[in-house]
């Protein structure tokens, strides 16, 4: 039970303001010592859809070894509004009661504990059944505050010597890729942080099925930048068999924001709804990916716009935008069609907007490389040719669920 504990199994929930149709961000709380006296502090957020918005917060105090009481559930201000407050205060019952258990079996002395809408758990953050259904349904999840604190400080730091190292121009105005070989506050974003852990539930994978990082890549958007149209990654990026649409383990991309992203003010990732098992998805991947013979396919791969309007124009029609904080997080299907959003405001001396993106993989997945792409920018996959496993590859593509392995660079 120890362990369970460890994981932090009670959970507070708290309602995101998105603008598509993601499922609420489950918090986890931190784990304490143990006690026999507890108390447990929740928070949700109402919005509802005709106005009006507010926070509810709810605290309860536990006495170990007294008899619980039956709770009546009552109605908490907002809950016809969303509901978040009443289920921030079921979700502080679920926590009251675990804790309870486990310091009964622990058997501890007097402590408190409190569950604040900023902190993490690492390995023990879980995801709720509406959030499952919505990663299933649209193709792509938001996570609010993956990263926060010293993580997040410590990527955004990385994130701005970067932007300095380099010039201005061209798709964004400065990029990074395989920065988790070096940087390690990347790597701990990457690895360290819950991304694993959603992405592996998201893929439905169990500890006999591990987990690999794939590639990752860091870009920073300002005025001017021409960006990437509506696309999937291509070989180059994404190096790996294609799946069946609707395959739960086909991948996982992950886009976390390191700036504040406004919806009306450009500068995020427009995700199209449902595209990863729309009935056009190969059409329109097919023509960003095909290449006259003797070309590599990278040069196609923004310019769906050009290349096939018709798919574009349904891509548009499906395009949803987020507000989003630094830390908060899209993790997409890897065919959930996505593109730059450009900013509405030109003025150059505006803050870029950062952000880290990086895949995921099962181990036993196969990898197929980009055609004719230059020797140089698949000289980073390692050994690996065409059908081999990914797990093949080692340190090429290190694992990260459900643990690391020595020697791969992750230690």
């Amino acid at each position: 039970f120890g362990v369970a504990f460890g994981r932090c199994q009670g959970w507070a929930r708290r309602r995101g303001e998105p603008t598509g149709s993601e499922a609420e961000t489950m918090v986890p709380m931190r784990r304490l010592p143990p006690p026999p006296t507890l108390t447990l502090a929740a928070e949700g957020r109402w919005r509802g859809r005709k106005g009006g918005e507010g926070t509810c917060r709810r605290t309860q105090r536990l006495r170990v070894g007294r008899r619980k009481k039956k709770t009546r559930r009552g109605r908490d201000p907002g809950a016809g509004l969303g509901g978040a407050c009443s289920k921030a205060r079921r979700s502080t019952i679920m926590a009251r009661q675990t804790i309870a258990a486990a310091a009964l079996l622990l058997g501890v002395g007097h402590a408190t504990q409190s569950v604040p809408r900023t902190s993490t758990c690492g390995a023990g953050y879980a995801l709720n059944p509406e959030q499952l259904r919505a990663y299933k349904k649209d193709g792509y999840v938001l996570i609010r505050g993956l990263i926060q604190g010293d993580e997040l400080k410590a990527a955004q730091d990385q994130a701005r010597a970067d932007v300095a190292d380099q010039k201005r121009g061209g798709l964004y105005s400065a990029m990074g890729f395989f920065d988790w070989k070096q940087k390690k506050s990347f790597r701990d974003v990457a690895v360290k942080s819950s991304a694993p852990h959603i992405a592996a539930r998201l893929m439905q994978l169990s500890e006999k099925r591990p987990m690999r990082l794939l590639k990752d890549a860091f870009l920073a958007l300002g005025p001017g930048d021409s960006l990437c149209g509506w696309h999937v990654d291509d070989k180059g990026f994404w190096p790996a068999e294609d799946s069946a649409p609707g395959e739960p383990a086909a991948g996982v991309n992950v886009w976390v924001t390191l700036s504040p992203v406004r919806a009306a003010e450009g500068g995020g990732l427009a995700v199209a709804r449902g595209s990863h098992v729309a009935s056009w998805r190969e059409k329109a991947r097919k023509a960003i990916s095909t290449a006259p013979e003797g070309e590599t396919a990278l040069q196609y791969t923004c310019r769906m716009a050009e290349l096939d309007p018709k798919s574009n124009a349904k891509l548009e029609a499906r395009k949803v935008l987020h507000d989003m904080e630094p830390g908060d997080a899209l993790f997409m299907d890897r065919y959930c069609f996505h593109r730059g959003e450009p900013l509405v405001d030109s003025r150059q001396d505006q803050d870029l907007k950062l952000r880290y993106t990086f895949r995921y993989m099962p181990a036993d997945a196969r990898y197929e490389g980009l055609k004719n792409a230059p020797p140089a920018f698949m000289a980073m996959d390692g050994p690996l040719k065409d059908g081999d496993r990914l797990d093949s590859g080692g340190a090429a593509f290190p694992q990260v669920w459900p643990g690391v392995i020595d020697g791969e660079g992750l230690e």
